[in-house]
């Protein structure tokens, strides 16, 4: 589903972010990305849907080469959660948020489940907690439907019950077959990957 050779990226003000890296990643695997601050994982995700491109190398979505893909062909095969929540809500409600990405209603309903968020749906996003508005985005991505999640930094500022939604969520995912990659540091998710990879000064170490 995925396949990263030797890519690397370097910012316009001349910041190396990532150098070297590849690997692949297979239909329905769960894929846990790790590193420290500044390690390089929100640029190496930012490639898998074409707002970042490769300075060297290639990196490939369902076999499809991503320099000849548009953002909009690549957000038909990859949703992205970034890991800022605020970047992505604009609706005022949560159940408008999710009703705009959403394949058919039915997918809304489940999703507003999954994500325990049925509680909240008439609710604007912005006045919501922040960890509750990271489910929203999340939710909102999940809808979508596409056959690879990717989901930035998902636990951060989660309470234990917002985690247990989250790993409830992976195993959802999972059972549709849909490739996940998710960075974080938390090993309660960690744990439940099918994989592990570690980035650390943009090379990737572990994986």
């Amino acid at each position: 589903m995925i396949a990263v050779w030797g890519l690397s990226h370097t910012y316009a003000d001349g910041t190396q972010a990532l150098t070297g890296v590849s690997f692949s990643v297979a239909a329905g695997e769960v894929v846990s990305l790790s590193g420290p601050m500044g390690s390089g994982k929100s640029t190496l995700l930012r490639h898998f849907n074409g707002l970042l491109r490769p300075s060297h190398g290639r990196v490939w979505i369902q076999g499809r080469d991503t320099r000849a893909l548009r953002v909009a062909q690549l957000s038909r095969r990859v949703a992205v959660a970034f890991q800022e929540p605020d970047h992505q809500l604009f609706k005022t409600s949560v159940r408008e948020e999710i009703a705009f990405a959403a394949a058919g209603h039915d997918r809304l309903e489940l999703v507003l489940d999954w994500l325990s968020l049925r509680a909240v749906a008439s609710r604007h996003p912005l006045d919501l907690g922040y960890s509750r508005r990271k489910l929203v985005a999340i939710a909102a991505v999940v809808a979508m439907g596409t056959p690879i999640v990717v989901l930035d930094e998902p636990a951060a500022g989660q309470d234990r019950a917002g985690l247990q939604t989250l790993l409830s969520l992976l195993a959802r995912l999972r059972e549709e077959g849909r490739t996940v990659v998710f960075a974080g540091h938390r090993r309660e998710l960690s744990d439940v990957a099918d994989r592990r990879l570690r980035l650390d000064s943009g090379r990737l170490t572990c994986g």
